[in-house]
């Protein structure tokens, strides 16, 4: 330590660096006292860890509201497409129109969870289950029928 290092207090930074510069990094250290202090150490690995969790509840919050999403896009494809081939049904008179909507809708990923005929509309709900558990079943409405002449 005593390599003549006269400055082991380093109060004059610059004297110091000056005398011990044919010393490593750890000697020069270990002879002017660490820059961190003890009661410092170790807090980059808890800001670290905190970044990191952060990070991760981001992500899961992300691919929560994409799965949440992507649900209700499947729900109202399936709702749209069971309404249009109910009203088909209807128009064409082939079949239940509610029947066919609910194949239709079961095809699409979802389920029929309402059908309704009225008149010539034929209005339809169904519904997807979401990946995300606290949200459970994504559900869309949808109305097909011919256009009204005005």
């Amino acid at each position: 330590m005593s390599r003549g290092c006269v400055n082991r207090d380093c109060v004059d930074r610059e004297r110091a660096d000056r005398e011990c510069a044919d010393w490593d990094c750890a000697d020069r250290e270990r002879a002017c006292g660490s820059r961190v202090r003890a009661w410092e150490q170790g807090s980059g690995t808890v800001t670290g860890v905190a970044l990191v969790c952060a990070v991760g509840v981001m992500l899961s919050v992300i691919l929560a509201v994409g799965n949440v999403l992507m649900s209700k896009s499947r729900a109202q494809t399936a709702a749209d497409n069971a309404a249009l081939a109910g009203a088909t049904a209807l128009y064409e008179s082939t079949g239940a129109p509610c029947a066919i909507a609910s194949n239709v809708a079961a095809r699409n990923g979802g389920t029929l969870t309402s059908c309704e005929v009225h008149g010539e509309d034929v209005v339809a709900a169904a519904s997807v289950r979401s990946r995300v558990p606290v949200v459970g079943d994504v559900e869309a409405h949808a109305k097909a029928g011919p256009k009204d002449c005005e």
